[in-house]
């Protein structure tokens, strides 16, 4: 069996690419001695977005990859693209950035020949964004309408025989909907979440850190944590004296949050910054809070976060539990009362040293030993062949 990732439009990558870059991490170890697979993964892109990968230090190994002079549409890079499917043999092309139109064109073009070149072509969700709950949290309406469009589009045009999904609920709702046929198409949801995390290690000497690292954006809800704060400082003032409250981010709420922090008057508490690189913060932290109303897995911080020990602090809901196991590596809250996250927030403070350490050695095995690249390239090689054996 011969599969071709395909991944075009990639932005500079610094500090964000979630999707791009657990994928290509798939590809180089699918590409490695450690993979003792005998089918074969390949990587199209186009050469601006190869150079993005390159840059971002993603893609080392690039024996396997085809590479397309532009990701537009013309006739003549759809007939080369045409070409080196069939000289390669690819058996499964596999879209990767579906929440990105710039693919659109030259796969929709496709869609009405690669039947006959034996190609199947199945396509990779990353968003929870079939979810319903999400439209009260997303007050911009752009967010959900613009990955909504997209993935609507490729089912309802492209037909895919595969979708590959982190999410089990948007797997549960797309068997439900009109927009595949379960007899035709093979849905699949992950049970992991992997990013490369050679460089995030706990660091000596763990500081008194409650870190924050995410957007500053509604869809993030990060002025729940300052109401949490306030609530701690209100109610439980000692336990959290010797606490510091770091959040690192950038977003439309920035302003509000830094004037929220000013009315409540937590000045001494929290540091407001931000960073693309976060090993070293992670490193000498002791507790990880996202505050986000949807999903946390496949959250990259938080992933960074377990793997340098931290303590992780989140909502149950979702498949965050696939994340954080309650009284093991963290403390899931419930609903969106700042009071419930607050007291999340005490009971990882409070937390004696030798309780700590073994809840951070929890968070470095969920996310080392489980949530690692083998079992992930294990998982979607088998997606793989189901879609490529389906009639």
């Amino acid at each position: 069996m011969n599969v071709a990732l395909f991944l075009v439009a990639v932005p500079d990558l610094s500090g964000s690419g979630g999707a791009e870059r657990q994928f290509c991490n798939f590809y180089e170890y699918f590409n490695s001695p450690s993979n003792h697979s005998k089918n074969k993964l390949y990587l199209i892109t186009d050469k601006d977005s190869l150079q993005n990968l390159k840059n971002a230090d993603i893609i080392k190994n690039d024996v396997n990859v085809i590479v397309l002079k532009t990701y537009q549409f013309t006739i003549l890079n759809l007939l080369n693209f045409i070409f080196q499917l069939f000289i390669n043999r690819i058996n499964l092309l596999h879209i990767v950035n579906t929440y990105t139109h710039h693919n659109f064109n030259l796969i929709f073009k496709f869609k009405k020949i690669h039947q006959l070149i034996q190609v199947k072509l199945s396509i990779n969700n990353e968003v929870a964004e079939l979810i319903d709950d999400l439209k009260e949290y997303n007050k911009s309406g752009t967010l959900m309408t613009r990955y909504m469009n997209s993935i609507k589009i490729l089912l309802e045009n492209i037909k895919p025989t595969g979708v590959y999904t982190w999410y089990k609920v948007v797997a549960d709702e797309l068997k439900k909907s009109n927009l595949i046929d379960t007899e035709k198409c093979v849905v699949k949801s992950s049970e992991y979440c992997f990013t490369d995390l050679r460089k995030f290690v706990p660091l000596p000497n763990k500081q008194n850190h409650v870190v924050y690292a995410s957007r500053l954006c509604v869809e993030k809800n990060p002025l729940l944590m300052v109401e949490a704060v306030k609530y701690l400082k209100e109610n439980f003032i000692e336990d959290i004296s010797n606490y510091k409250f770091l959040v690192y981010g950038k977003g439309e709420l920035s302003k509000e949050m830094e004037v929220l922090i000013n009315k409540y008057d937590l000045n001494k508490y929290f540091t407001l910054s931000f960073s693309s690189s976060m090993q070293n913060i992670f490193g000498v932290s002791k507790i990880f809070i996202s505050t986000q109303p949807i999903e946390n897995f496949t959250s990259l911080s938080m992933l960074e976060a377990m793997a340098c020990g931290n303590v992780i602090i989140a909502k149950n809901i979702g498949q965050t539990n696939l994340f954080v196991k309650e009284a093991k590596n963290g403390f899931l809250y419930e609903g969106d009362d700042y009071k419930n996250v607050a007291l999340a927030i005490r009971n990882a403070i409070l937390l004696s040293e030798a309780e700590f350490k073994i809840m951070s050695a929890n968070s470095i095995d969920l996310a080392t030993k489980h949530h690692n690249v083998k079992n992930f390239s294990d998982e979607i090689e088998s997606f793989f062949k189901e879609v490529v054996s389906k009639n």
